[in-house]
C-alpha cells in the first residue's frame, strides 16, 4: 500500500505518528475509513489487562490512545491492521489510577482520511481486601489478657474494624496489627470475634472466630449427704451438682477416705458401701480451663444407733442406782 506524498509513493508504515500522517499533502479519495472497537467490559482494575476488537473496512494506521476527563492524553499506541476484526490485548498502564477514562481510536488510511470512535473506560477497585487472622484459633479457650493478631491487606485500603459480639471494639490501618484483649471484660462463655476491612470503594471482606473466656472457677454443690449426717447403714449414695458456665466441667475427682475416684463432668452420683464410723469426702471439680473447686464433708454410719444404746443403759443404770437409794432410805426408816 502506498501513500502520495509530493508525487512520491511513500508506504504507509512509514508515517509512525498521527500528527506526520495528517500533515500530509495528499490526494484524498473522499472516503474515510470506518472503525469501531468493543471492549471485553467496561470496568476494569488498576494494571488491569484489556481485550478489544478493532474492526475497519480497511488497511489503516490506527493511532489508539487514552485520555483523562479532562481531554488530555496520557498513553498513545499506534499499530498497522487489515479491513475485518483485529483483536488486540494490552495491560493498562501503572500510571493509571481509580477513574474515568476515554479509549480514542483514530483510524488513518492511505489517503489521510480518517475516521475514528471511543469508548469509556472506568478503572475501579473490585477486589475486597485481604484478612486474616494470626492468634488465637477458632473455638480457643481465653482468660486474662490475650495478644490478638490481625492483618488487612489492600491497595486501595480505608479501614479495618474490629468487633466482639457486634460491639466495635476499634479500628486498625492496612498491614499487620496486635491488639491486647482483656477477658476480665468480658463475662465467661462463648464469644465472637469479627473483623471488617474496607477499601475505598466499598468493597469489604470479613471473617470471624468463636472463643470462650473462661476466667472463673466452677461451682460446686455437695447434696448429700449433708455435713455431719448419720446413716444406719452403710450404704450411701453421695450426689453433687456442678455447673461452669465458661469452658465447662471435665473431670470430677471424689476422694473417700483416701480412695480415690475420678468421673467424667457429667456424673453426679457415687453409691458406696461403708463400715460404721465416720468418713471424709473431698470433691475437686476441674473445668477445662483448669479452674478447681474443692469441697470436703463428714458422715458418719451407726453413731446415732450407738448414742441410743449408750444412752437407755445408762438411764437403765440411772434407774437401777435411784431405785438402790430409795430401798435404803426405806430401810433406814424402819
Amino acid at each position: 500500500m502506498l501513500y502520495y506524498y509530493y508525487g512520491l509513493n511513500l508506504p504507509l508504515e512509514e508515517f509512525d505518528t498521527e500528527e506526520m500522517l495528517l500533515n500530509l499533502v495528499r490526494c484524498s479519495s473522499n472516503v474515510p475509513p470506518t472503525i469501531s472497537i468493543s471492549l471485553d467490559r467496561k470496568v476494569y482494575e488498576e494494571s488491569d489487562n484489556i481485550s478489544i476488537s478493532i474492526t475497519t473496512d480497511k488497511e489503516v494506521r490506527v493511532f489508539l490512545s487514552i485520555k483523562d476527563e479532562s481531554g488530555e492524553t496520557l498513553h498513545q499506541w499506534s499499530f498497522k491492521v487489515r479491513a475485518g476484526v483485529t483483536p488486540l490485548s494490552f495491560t493498562l498502564p501503572e500510571t493509571l489510577g481509580l477513574g474515568r477514562y476515554t479509549l480514542l481510536a483514530r483510524a488513518i488510511d492511505e489517503f489521510g482520511d480518517y475516521g475514528e470512535t471511543s469508548a469509556t473506560i472506568l478503572i475501579s477497585d473490585l477486589t475486597p481486601p485481604v484478612v486474616r487472622l494470626i492468634v488465637p484459633q477458632n473455638r480457643t479457650i481465653l482468660s486474662g489478657l490475650v495478644e490478638i493478631a490481625v492483618f488487612g491487606d489492600d491497595k486501595n485500603f480505608k479501614e479495618g474494624i474490629l468487633r466482639i459480639d457486634e460491639t466495635r471494639m476499634r479500628s486498625f490501618q492496612r498491614g499487620w496489627r496486635n491488639f491486647t484483649l482483656n477477658t476480665f471484660n468480658l463475662e465467661d462463655g462463648q464469644h465472637v470475634l469479627a473483623i471488617e476491612c474496607y477499601d475505598v470503594k466499598g468493597n469489604v471482606n470479613y471473617t470471624e472466630f468463636n472463643f470462650i473466656v473462661d476466667n472463673n472457677p466452677p461451682i460446686l454443690n455437695v447434696l448429700s449427704p449433708v455435713n455431719g449426717q448419720d446413716f444406719d447403714q452403710g450404704n450411701v449414695k453421695i450426689l453433687w451438682a456442678t455447673y461452669d458456665r465458661g469452658s465447662g466441667v471435665r473431670k470430677v475427682t471424689l476422694n473417700l477416705d483416701g480412695e480415690v475416684h475420678v468421673f467424667s463432668g457429667d456424673v453426679s452420683e457415687f453409691l458406696v458401701s461403708v463400715k460404721e464410723g465416720v468418713h471424709l469426702i473431698t470433691i475437686e471439680v476441674l473445668d477445662n480451663a483448669n479452674h478447681s473447686t474443692v469441697k470436703s464433708i463428714y458422715f458418719t454410719v451407726g453413731q446415732n444407733r450407738r448414742r441410743f444404746l449408750f444412752g437407755s443403759l445408762a438411764l437403765v443404770l440411772i434407774a437401777l442406782t435411784l431405785a438402790a437409794i430409795i430401798a435404803i432410805l426405806k430401810k433406814k426408816t424402819i
